[in-house]
């Protein structure tokens, strides 16, 4: 057993390592590791439904895919990931309450009252503080978690504050729950020395000792997260099919926008309301078919359609919010 403690908090990066040691290797590892503020949505989960998106885009927050099932969570410099990759020969090989146990018994050494909840999360006092989820492939298993010890709560529940109406799909939806940071019961203690007694004790729990990544297997690292873990046909792609359906006050109007999206490429859009001004007449006779439902997708179209009445920035800044 071996322990990684990635530097890069990058959290494409962070992803592609997990599966590269999942796929790739023999070994069995403990990672533990930070990421910069991001998204993060499971695999059988509309990204777009899960998450909320303009609020997103506009703080420049990456929204991520990864290959286990389970509910989207936020990441940031407060939040611990850990990860644990195994081999795992025979039937069973699901088993939250065996993965989540050594997380458990560091958490009550540090006389903390942690429990396992009925969705495979960790609590202390009822709250959540850890959300868990897997992933198979062929004789090994990833279990991953996150350990809320000092994240921004109020930026975790603004980004993951969603429309549930809006959204018409059958992806697996994401169950919100009332979340606390670990730094609130031990207020002494910083990240950092949480970080390096968790290590420890995991040392101990599996006989594991610290290793690092060669330069090798770095680069295919890096090339893995460049390749499916920052391009929008994962993330956004692998979206199941849905329609978008909101009806909203815009430019003093009640308009209603229904889009239908089949692997993240609109199918069919269309815009209606009563009396509409000349901008949302313009749009609705235009044909989006084949677009990319996202903010680059929808903001280049509307970039190529601006018409004389408007300039192409002041355009786009003004109808790009109807369609998410």
């Amino acid at each position: 057993m071996k322990i990684m403690l990635p530097s890069y908090q990058d959290a494409a990066y962070n992803l592609a390592f997990e599966e590269y040691l999942l796929k790739n290797s023999k070994e069995d590892f403990v990672l533990l590791y930070r990421n910069n503020p991001s998204l993060i949505v499971g695999k059988h989960q509309n990204a777009m439904a899960e998450v909320n998106y303009l609020h997103a885009i506009e703080h420049k927050i990456p929204i991520y895919r990864r290959i286990s099932g389970g509910g989207t969570v936020y990441h940031d410099p407060g939040n611990i990931n850990f990860s644990f990759i195994l081999n795992a020969p025979g039937n069973n090989k699901v088993d939250f309450k065996k993965y989540t146990r050594p997380i458990i018994d560091f958490l009550l050494s540090l006389n903390l009252p942690a429990t396992l909840g009925s969705r495979n999360e960790i609590l202390l006092d009822g709250k959540k503080i850890s959300g868990n989820a897997e992933h198979v492939h062929r004789d090994r298993v990833l279990h991953h978690g996150t350990l809320l010890f000092d994240s921004d709560l109020e930026a975790l529940i603004s980004f993951l504050q969603v429309d549930i109406l809006a959204y018409k799909d059958k992806s697996s939806k994401s169950v919100r729950s009332q979340v606390v940071n670990i730094k609130d019961y031990t207020p002494r203690l910083s990240i950092s020395d949480f970080t390096n007694q968790l290590t420890s004790f995991l040392g101990a729990f599996f006989g594991a000792e610290k290793t690092k990544i060669t330069l090798h297997d770095e680069k295919a690292i890096e090339a893995l997260a460049l390749e499916k873990y920052q391009s929008r046909e994962w993330n956004f792609g692998y979206n199941p099919s849905y329609a978008f359906e909101k009806r909203k006050q815009f430019e003093g109007r009640n308009v209603f926008v229904k889009i239908v999206v089949e692997k993240g490429i609109i199918q069919n859009l269309s815009i209606s309301g009563e009396n509409l001004s000349e901008g949302l007449m313009f749009l609705s006779k235009c044909d989006f078919y084949g677009v990319f439902h996202d903010y680059l997708g929808i903001s280049k179209y509307l970039s190529s359609k601006a018409f004389f009445t408007h300039s192409e920035e002041s355009f786009v800044n003004t109808y790009v919010k109807l369609f998410f």
